[in-house]
């Protein structure tokens, strides 16, 4: 009986050593677990850098913005131009990727008249803006963003930098492909639009501003926090399509 008892004993013992040795591996396992994800980690890094893959943050209604502001879109809802059409949100923005047109690319090799970034417009901050110069009476300056009909909708508010010359008198035109989407009438400093637009079947969004004040006079246009509303099922990017 004794000798039963030692050999149960002796059997516990060696259950108790293996488990104990498998303890003690374990620290060594964890580690090489964790040296392989920052070696994985350190691959998908090089890999975005030299341009093979890429990782995108879109803006999402209700989620932080990289500025800590908040990415939401408005409530759909009439805005109207200098031609008094009213439009409205087709369909509400819950949900919706956005993406700013101030991260797109322009399709035509931008010049010195554009510009992106915060401007103030009758006497509020934009942070997310695109404006773009008007450096001679008369002269229409046009730049165009290739939307690849991955967007449904172009929300922004418009009006003259406010440290324009006061002077200036700026007629604006937004065209999806070759309809006319928008037309601001005679722009002066101090005033401003807020605009909401589809552009549900849009592949190209071309922006058109001209000076018609009968002097010289410098300035910008500024389109302040302009936002593209993805469709859905539509991943936003932040170079042109």
């Amino acid at each position: 009986m004794g000798g039963q008892v030692t050999a149960v004993t002796r059997r516990r013992h060696r259950r108790l050593r293996a488990v104990g040795a498998f303890l003690k591996t374990l620290p060594g396992v964890l580690t090489a677990i964790a040296t392989l994800l920052a070696a994985v980690a350190g691959l998908l890094t090089a890999l975005e850098q030299i341009g093979v893959i890429s990782v995108r943050s879109p803006i999402v209604v209700g989620a932080p913005a990289r500025n800590g502001t908040i990415g939401q879109a408005p409530e759909a809802g009439a805005s109207g131009g200098a031609d008094g059409q009213t439009s409205s949100s087709p369909g509400g923005g819950h949900g919706a990727a956005l993406v700013y047109l101030a991260e797109l690319t322009p399709v035509q090799q931008p010049g010195s008249w554009y510009r992106t970034g915060a401007k103030a417009v009758n006497g509020r901050d934009y942070a997310r803006s695109v404006a773009i110069s008007q450096v001679a009476r008369g002269q229409t300056v046009t730049t165009v963003f290739n939307l690849g009909r991955h967007y449904r909708e172009l929300r922004f508010t418009i009006g003259l930098w406010d440290g324009s010359d006061p002077p200036l008198q700026v007629k604006c035109q937004v065209f999806a492909d070759q309809a006319l989407i928008f037309d601001s009438g005679t722009l002066a400093r101090g005033k401003s639009m807020e605009v909401v637009r589809d552009t549900s079947d849009s592949f190209d969004l071309t922006l058109s501003c001209t000076p018609t004040q009968e002097v010289g006079a410098g300035g910008e246009v500024v389109f302040g926090d302009a936002q593209l509303v993805a469709k859905p099922g539509q991943a936003p990017t932040t170079t042109s399509p």
